[in-house]
C-alpha cells in the first residue's frame, strides 16, 4: 500500500515499516512521523511512501518450491488453526472454561488430510513475522505428531487424542507475558525458568476439563520430560512418562530448530536430524528418533514464504532478489543483492548465499508496489 506524504500529519503512526519507491527504509514500524521527518521527506522530494500491510489470514501458505509434490495439509486446516490461536489467546487470559469443540474439528480436518495424503509432502507453515509463539508452531507440531501416530498404525481415537495434546501442548504459554514467550534474544536463566512453567500452567487450565482425555492432559504436562530424567516439570524418566508425550517432544524439537530466530538462523533438516540422533536415549526415545528419521524426514517440506524473483530486506538493510532455493534450507536462499548496506543501488548485483553466509537473515518482504518497480530495474535471472 502507498500513502501520499502530503496527507501525513506529525504524530501519525503506521504499524508497518515505511519505504520510499527505491526500497529505502524511511521509518520503522510504529514510530511516529515528526515534523523534522516530514520536512526531510519534502527536501528529498519523496512524495509517496509505501508499506506492506500484513494479513496472516491471507498468507500464501500453499506456495511450494518448484517441482515439489502435492502438500499434505490443506488450506481449511491452516485457516482454522489461525482462528483457534486467536481464540485461545483471548480465552486463556480468563479463568473460565476452555471450549474444545473447535479444536476437535481442527484435529479431524488434519486427520482427514493425512489419511488422504499420508505419503505426500508434509507442508510446515512458516510466517514472516518475528513472532515466535504462533499458530504455525502449534499446527506444525500437531501435523508431525499425527503423521507419526498414523504411520505407527494407531487407531483413530488414539491419533485424535495425540493430536489434541499436540495442538494444546503449549497452552500454558498463553498465560505467560507476551514479551517473554516472543522474546527475540536468548533467555536469561530466570526467564527460562519462568518459561518452563508453561507445562504446569497448561495442565492446570485443563485438569478438570471433561472434554479432554487423560492422555491429552498428560501430553500437555509432560512433553518436555527427558528419557534419562533431566527434563521438566517433574524430572521423570521414560518408564514414568510412557510413550506418547515423546511423540510430541520430537515434533516440537524439530519444528523449533528448523525455524528462523532473530538470534540464529534455522538449522538445516540434515543438521537437525544429526542433533536428534545425538540426543537419542537422553532427550528422546531411540525408537521414536529412528522412526521419525526413517518415516518422516524425507517427506517434510519446510516452505519458504518468499517466491522466486521477489525482493526481500536483510537485517543488514541490504535488498536482495531471490534467485534460487537451497533444497535443505529453503528459507535461506541464494540472493542477487541489488542494494548494498550503504543504500546504493548496484549496477552490477552480486550473488549472496544465505546458507553459507549465516551472519545475515531475511528481515521482511517489500511492499508490492516496490516489488514491481524493482522488477523493472532487475528482471528475474537464472543461476
Amino acid at each position: 500500500m502507498s500513502l501520499s506524504t502530503a496527507f501525513i500529519m506529525p504524530g501519525t503512526i503506521i504499524n508497518h515499516p515505511i519505504y520510499d519507491k527505491k526500497g529505502n527504509l524511511v521509518l520503522d514500524a510504529k514510530v511516529p512521523f515528526t515534523e523534522s521527518k516530514l520536512e526531510e521527506l519534502k527536501e528529498k522530494k519523496i512524495e509517496r511512501v509505501y508499506y506492506q500491510q500484513k494479513d496472516n489470514s491471507s498468507l500464501d501458505t500453499n506456495r511450494e518450491i518448484p517441482g515439489s509434490q502435492p502438500n499434505m495439509i490443506q488450506q481449511p486446516a491452516i485457516n482454522l488453526a489461525a482462528v483457534l490461536f486467536k481464540e485461545l489467546t483471548v480465552n486463556s487470559k480468563q479463568e473460565g472454561f476452555l471450549q474444545i469443540t473447535k479444536i476437535y474439528q481442527l484435529i479431524d480436518l488434519i486427520i482427514k488430510d493425512v489419511n488422504t495424503n499420508l505419503n505426500a509432502l508434509i507442508n510446515l507453515v512458516r510466517l514472516s513475522s518475528n513472532t515466535i509463539f504462533s499458530y504455525a508452531h502449534l499446527l506444525n507440531v500437531t501435523v508431525l505428531s499425527i503423521v507419526i501416530a498414523k504411520k505407527h498404525g494407531f487407531e483413530e481415537s488414539l491419533v485424535r487424542q495425540i493430536g489434541i495434546g499436540a495442538f494444546l501442548h503449549d497452552l500454558g504459554k498463553f498465560k505467560l507475558p507476551n514479551k517473554l514467550v516472543n522474546k527475540t534474544t536468548k533467555y536469561t536463566k530466570d526467564e527460562y525458568e519462568e518459561l518452563k512453567t508453561h507445562t504446569t500452567l497448561g495442565f492446570e487450565m485443563i485438569r478438570d476439563n471433561p472434554q479432554l482425555t487423560s492422555l491429552s492432559k498428560k501430553i500437555i504436562l509432560l512433553h518436555h520430560e527427558a528419557v534419562e530424567g533431566s527434563g521438566y516439570p517433574l524430572g521423570l524418566t521414560e518408564k514414568e512418562v510412557g510413550y506418547y508425550p515423546y511423540v510430541i517432544s520430537i515434533s516440537n524439537i524439530f519444528d523449533n530448530l528448523t525455524t528462523n530466530r532473530t538470534y540464529r538462523a534455522a538449522y538445516s533438516i540434515k543438521d537437525v536430524l544429526m542433533l536428534l540422533i545425538q540426543s537419542a536415549g537422553k532427550k528422546n526415545l531411540p525408537y521414536i528418533t529412528q522412526f521419525f528419521i526413517k518415516n518422516l524426514s524425507k517427506n517434510i517440506l519446510i516452505k519458504t514464504e518468499h517466491p522466486l524473483g521477489s525482493f526481500i530486506v536483510l537485517d543488514s538493510t541490504e535488498i536482495g532478489q531471490i534467485v534460487a532455493y537451497n533444497k535443505d534450507m529453503p528459507n535461506r536462499p541464494k540472493l542477487r543483492i541489488v542494494k548494498d548496506d550503504k543504500g546504493t543501488m548496484l549496477k552490477e548485483p552480486y550473488i549472496m548465499d544465505l546458507k553459507t553466509d549465516t551472519s545475515k537473515n531475511i528481515k521482511q518482504s517489500l511492499p508490492k508496489e516496490i516489488q514491481k518497480k524493482l522488477l523493472d530495474l532487475y528482471p528475474p535471472v537464472k543461476i
